[in-house]
């Protein structure tokens, strides 16, 4: 048996333990001997292609964002790989989320995980490859390091994806919290209907934090990533004109024009008064501070 492909079968009772899944086992191999395929030669793949980051915190339109990106044939953008402690969370179809070694490899090798599994070669009408990672991702030691990998390496492109009303934000997540749908794909059942689950109350001293902290981190990343081809990209902008957003992203990847479709819809239309059960005292214990916009 060829040296290289070898590994993969001696790995198989490993990966039959950990997972009992059939469908996790049949991506595994499949996406082992796709990787075999590539470094025999006999597909052809290249690593020249433009790597990027989508820089966000939870609830700020990663996914709206990844969806639409993912839909284009030339780029590959997994997700949150550092999201999970005990698993990889690549969000791809063709791709296990549960695969030992690549979970050890992430935490005590993060530098190592992002420069062979995760930008590793890719066939070649793929020209961009990039992942979703949070502000408070990887927030400790190994896997830490990634942060400064990250840093160090300028030519990774940032897409810094915020929000401008972080109440909708801090709504977004209490929403979330409370149904356990964190997002909704076009495949879901009563696709089109309004998703705004139940009515939620939030805390105003959490809300404030929520404000605080998420400044914070935006400002925080700036600094950070200063160094990098950094593009803001605002979730209203791209709900209320994807064309231009899209039009603005695949321009800072190098890519051409293409029209994208989601993989996700929006959650809930409803107004904010009408997610919030006590929304008026919320509101009113804002009025006299920076972040009484919010509510307008």
């Amino acid at each position: 048996m060829h040296p290289v492909i070898a590994p993969i079968f001696s790995r198989l009772p490993v990966v039959w333990r950990i997972s009992s899944h059939t469908r996790q086992i049949e991506l595994y191999l499949a996406s082992s001997l796709r990787n075999a395929t590539y470094k025999l030669g006999l597909t052809p793949a290249h690593r020249n292609y433009t790597r990027f980051i989508i820089l966000s915190r939870s609830r700020s339109g990663t996914n709206f964002l990844r969806g639409l990106l993912n839909s284009h044939p030339a780029i590959r953008c997994f997700s949150e790989v550092f999201g999970a402690p005990d698993s990889v969370k690549w969000g791809m179809d063709d791709l296990p989320d549960h695969v030992s070694h690549h979970t050890r490899q992430m935490k005590n090798r993060p530098d190592r995980f992002v420069e062979t599994k995760v930008y590793g070669p890719v066939p070649s009408r793929i020209q961009a490859v990039g992942f979703k990672i949070f502000y408070y991702h990887a927030a400790e030691a190994p896997t830490q390091h990634i942060w400064d990998w990250l840093h160090h390496h300028s030519e990774i492109k940032v897409i810094h994806m915020m929000r401008r009303n972080l109440l909708d934000t801090a709504i977004s997540l209490r929403l979330a919290q409370a149904s356990g749908s964190w997002k909704v794909s076009k495949a879901s059942p009563n696709t089109g209907s309004d998703r705004a689950g139940p009515l939620v109350s939030i805390d105003p001293d959490w809300c404030q934090e929520v404000f605080e902290q998420t400044t914070i981190w935006q400002k925080s990343a700036e600094k950070w990533f200063c160094d990098h081809d950094i593009l803001n990209l605002y979730y209203e902008d791209l709900r209320e004109d994807p064309n231009r957003e899209i039009k603005r992203c695949l321009d800072f990847l190098h890519l051409p024009q293409a029209k994208l479709d989601p993989n996700t819809i929006r959650q809930s239309k409803k107004n904010r008064a009408d997610k919030v059960a006590n929304f008026q005292r919320l509101k009113e214990h804002f009025s006299g501070t920076t972040w009484r916009h919010f509510f307008d």
